[in-house]
């Protein structure tokens, strides 16, 4: 993807922001996902409902970041591509955690509305 499509991709300006929360916890805060999803925007990874709202998205992805020493989603992305209404891309995702490296590859798409997440479906995979 070039500079200027993963600027306007939302997922992939998500992930960007994310990489940087993640290193600093103190960034999962509500406001932070409001940036980037509606009010009641939904995260959905592998089939399992993870978070509804700002405020369970904060304490979703705090508590990863607790358990993982570093996590990071690997930029640029495989592929995506992006309208106003549906984004999508093939990414993937570097852990270490207990001291263990692992690695996941995933598809993930987005329905979008006025510019923010109001869903996100993660399917991953260990590789």
């Amino acid at each position: 993807m070039t500079e200027d499509i993963m600027s306007e991709h939302p997922i992939v300006a998500f992930f960007t922001w994310w990489n940087g929360a993640m290193r600093d916890p103190a960034e999962l805060t509500p406001e932070g996902f409001a940036r980037f999803f509606t009010e009641d925007g939904r995260l959905i990874v592998n089939g399992n409902l993870r978070a509804t709202g700002w405020e369970a998205m904060a304490t979703h992805y705090a508590a990863i970041a607790a358990r993982c020493e570093e996590v990071a989603m690997v930029l640029p992305v495989e592929e995506g591509f992006a309208t106003k209404e549906r984004a999508f891309v093939h990414c993937r995702t570097h852990v270490i955690a207990d001291g263990k490296q692992a690695a996941e590859e995933a598809m993930a798409y987005a329905i979008v509305e006025d510019g923010r997440m109001a869903l996100l479906r993660v399917v991953s995979l260990s590789v």
